[in-house]
């Protein structure tokens, strides 16, 4: 199976599959258009009078937003801002929320705004909260009610125990993609991978780390499942769907690329197979961090590849942040006579608390100046 992917890489897979997400109530909202918006040479300074003045926004962003939206009443737009107001929102919230999102002032307060904040206080998420999920991004608000916010609302519900859980989704690094690309598909591709063994658990934290996976089109999502199950993934483990996403997440010409980094370390397609098998993620860097990792690995630690293939993990750490540093200090820990045997392997994938215990602090009064020395090499001096 992997013997094809190398040489003929997964063609179904890379199949193109632009999910194009619908905003839905866009034209609800009342969008300035793109003519109107072309013709905004000057902001009026009522416009910007009342964006600096009632919505709290500074000179510079209150320029900004007015090159983009012209207040000719602002009766309704103080509507906007009450309706925020009453669900608890703080004025910096409103004005992030104003700055990232002007359109948002030209809304229905009650009729397209409202329903949608309720969705979520209705689910447990308090006012305070709620304000600061939306000021991170006010585009969830512009997202169809029906067809995205309270289906997906009910499909989190059903993996998040609790209105924590749910609020530390969607204030996670695009965590609310999952509301913007929900469509139709995730159920079925949730299902898919219930079928093949993966538990709940495990599609939980797909759906916070990679929500738009999830959201790509039915039958490619099934055929890479499958696949990565012959490949020999345990569906039980987390790298069954880091394995999913290592495949739906590449282009076939970028995987092409970086299998040919490894064949050009020596690394065979059996190799290159039982690398991505325990730890799909070595294929996530770009092929020059590969290239550069291998060598350092293979050439100036002389490690083997047998080492590199017990412990993949090593690739994926940073060697301007951590490799270089760490090693450094390690190095000079064996030149002074301080240490006799180290395991490199533990010194790198040790904790950074643990790390400084055990190979710097400890070693500070026969060493002076370690500790800035390792500062000074992960850039914190």
């Amino acid at each position: 199976m992997f013997r094809s992917l190398c040489k003929n890489p997964l063609h179904v897979h890379w199949k193109s599959n632009v999910n194009t997400a619908s905003n839905g109530h866009i034209s609800v909202l009342q969008i300035v258009s793109v003519k109107s918006l072309s013709t905004l040479s000057k902001p009026t300074s009522k416009t910007l009078n009342y964006l600096i003045g009632t919505c709290g926004l500074s000179q510079d962003s209150a320029i900004k937003v007015a090159s983009q939206i012209n207040l000719n009443s602002t009766t309704k737009h103080s509507m906007v801002l009450q309706l925020f107001r009453d669900f608890g929102f703080s004025e910096s919230d409103i004005a992030e929320i104003i700055t990232r999102r002007p359109s948002l002032l030209l809304a229905k307060p009650y009729k397209t705004l409202k329903p949608k904040l309720e969705v979520f206080t209705d689910n447990g998420i308090s006012n305070s909260d709620l304000g600061k999920i939306i000021s991170l991004d006010p585009n969830i608000l512009t997202t169809s009610l029906d067809r995205k916010i309270i289906p997906c609302m009910s499909l989190l519900k059903s993996f998040c125990k609790s209105s924590s859980s749910i609020i530390a989704l969607i204030t996670c690094k695009r965590g609310f993609w999952i509301f913007r690309r929900f469509s139709s598909t995730i159920g079925i591709n949730i299902e898919a991978l219930r079928k093949n063994g993966v538990p709940d658990t495990n599609i939980s934290k797909l759906i916070m780390r990679k929500p738009g996976i999830l959201s790509r089109e039915a039958e490619e999502f099934q055929k890479v499942v499958e696949e990565v199950k012959e490949m020999g993934f345990d569906p039980n483990s987390p790298m069954f769907t880091h394995g999913v996403c290592a495949i739906l997440g590449m282009k076939q010409n970028k995987w092409v690329s970086k299998v040919a980094v490894f064949k050009s370390f020596g690394l065979s397609d059996g190799e290159i197979h039982t690398l991505f098998v325990k730890q799909p993620m070595v294929m996530s860097p770009s092929e020059e961090k590969i290239r550069r990792a291998l060598d350092f690995f293979l050439n100036k630690m002389k490690w083997s590849l047998d080492q590199i293939l017990m412990n993949p993990v090593v690739l994926l750490l940073s060697e301007e942040k951590r490799v270089l540093p760490r090693c450094f200090i390690v190095e000079q820990l064996i030149r002074e006579g301080f240490v006799k045997k180290v395991s490199f392997l533990k010194a790198l994938t040790m904790a950074e608390d643990k790390f400084l215990s055990n190979f710097v602090l400890k070693y500070q009064e026969g060493i002076p100046g370690l500790l800035e020395m390792y500062q000074k090499k992960i850039g914190v001096l």
